[in-house]
C-alpha cells in the first residue's frame, strides 16, 4: 500500500494536478526557492542532529542568493534549531525512528 505524506495531503488539497505532476510523474520545480531551501536545511539539521545526539545546526543555505533573504532565513533557522533543542531537553518521550535512506 503507497504511503501519503503530510506534504503529499497539503499539495493535492492545494492543487491536485500539482500533486500528480511532483508524486505520479515526478516532475520537480527547476529552480528552488528560498522557502525551499530553508526547509530542506531545517530538515536535515533535525535529523543529523537527532542521528549524532548533538544540537542541530542550519549547515546549509547556499541555496539563496539574496543576502538579505540569506541572513532573515539564517536567524530564523538559528531560533528553530534552538527551541526544537529546548523542547527536546524537556520532552519526555523521545524519538523511536529517524529518517533514513532506502533502495527500492
Amino acid at each position: 500500500m503507497r504511503r501519503l505524506s503530510y506534504t503529499q495531503v497539503e499539495t493535492y488539497i492545494q492543487c491536485p494536478q500539482k500533486w500528480y505532476f511532483r508524486y505520479i510523474l515526478g516532475w520537480k520545480p527547476k529552480e528552488l526557492t528560498p522557502a525551499l531551501v530553508f526547509g530542506i536545511a531545517v530538515h536535515q539539521a533535525i535529523a543529523d542532529g537527532l542521528k549524532s545526539g548533538s544540537p542541530p545546526r542550519i549547515e546549509s543555505l547556499s541555496g539563496i542568493k539574496d543576502p538579505e533573504l540569506w541572513m532573515y532565513h539564517l536567524r530564523l533557522g538559528k531560533t528553530l534549531m534552538e527551541s526544537f533543542e529546548k523542547m527536546l531537553s524537556e520532552c519526555v518521550l523521545k524519538p523511536l525512528w529517524i529518517e533514513t535512506s532506502f533502495e527500492r
